[in-house]
């Protein structure tokens, strides 16, 4: 079903074309760019275009999505890969607005990977033995409280009739087995959800 709607949505929508004039050194691109609307071998036109001094016009692209950027970003690799100069992306205002929201985006993000600084081994090492030290101090009181919340149940005999369930277990038999298979797989759950990081 959903891929006749999308291919109904295709009929009704002006696929994202790209025309090249070589009289002008013009590329213009038409249509709706939209994720919908775009072919993935559109590209394919503009990778034979080399060494030249190129305008790219979208000002006749009637819609621009997420996708669209996406493409338009390719066109634009794949150009430039091909030695060509660009000038300026012509689009309209609210398309350059997305567009150059995506290139801050890029940017950002190649900042962000950049940021991360170079340790010495000396400092790697010793960052490496605080995490260790840090991590078996946490298990170590992990396993802790959880002794002594098991001491704690098992030395108060009011508080919890050990004997009492196990004569259950007992006469359950195989149910008992199942049972207990239950409740130890409980309990490995809501280990699991404690030592897992948070």
């Amino acid at each position: 079903m959903y891929k006749k709607i999308t291919e109904k949505r295709k009929a009704d929508l002006s696929l994202a074309a790209i025309k090249f004039d070589a009289s002008s050194s013009t590329i213009t691109l038409s249509g709706e760019w939209s994720w919908v609307a775009i072919d993935e071998n559109i590209l394919t036109a503009v990778s034979s275009i080399k060494n030249q001094n190129l305008l790219v016009n979208g000002q006749k692209i009637r819609s621009l999505d997420t996708a669209g950027v996406y493409f338009l970003n390719r066109l634009i690799d794949i150009l430039a890969k091909n030695k060509n100069q660009l000038k300026p992306l012509l689009l309209l205002p609210e398309d350059q607005k997305l567009f150059d929201l995506s290139d801050q985006l890029k940017q950002s993000a190649a900042k962000s990977a950049t940021v991360t600084e170079e340790l010495s081994w000396v400092e790697k090492t010793f960052d490496d033995l605080v995490h260790a030290w840090r991590t078996a101090l946490q298990l170590i009181s992990f396993f802790g409280q959880l002794c002594y919340t098991f001491v704690t149940l098992f030395k108060k005999e009011y508080t919890l009739y050990v004997q009492g369930i196990m004569d259950t277990i007992s006469r359950a038999g195989i149910g008992g087995i199942l049972i207990c298979a239950m409740l130890c797989f409980l309990l490995g759950v809501n280990l699991t959800y404690q030592m897992a990081p948070q």
